[in-house]
């Protein structure tokens, strides 16, 4: 359990799972900002589309050996 100040202040003080605040805050933020970027490039006229940006997400995850 995670013990977390409230933005309203840091006398407020928020219990919150790490899960939860993986899955309230951290991941929204996460896609927030990369559809911003994905936004700003194609305005500048970077020729990107779904395909350069979401098919790393498919491709099964790779480990190093040790």
């Amino acid at each position: 359990m995670l013990t977390k100040n409230s933005p309203l202040g840091p006398a407020i003080k928020v219990r919150i799972t790490a899960k939860d605040s993986a899955l309230n805050h951290g991941i929204p933020n996460f896609y927030f900002h990369l559809a911003t970027a994905y936004g700003i490039l194609r305005s500048k006229g970077v020729p990107v589309g779904k395909r350069d940006w979401i098919e790393e997400f498919f491709k099964p995850a790779t480990f190093p050996s040790a």
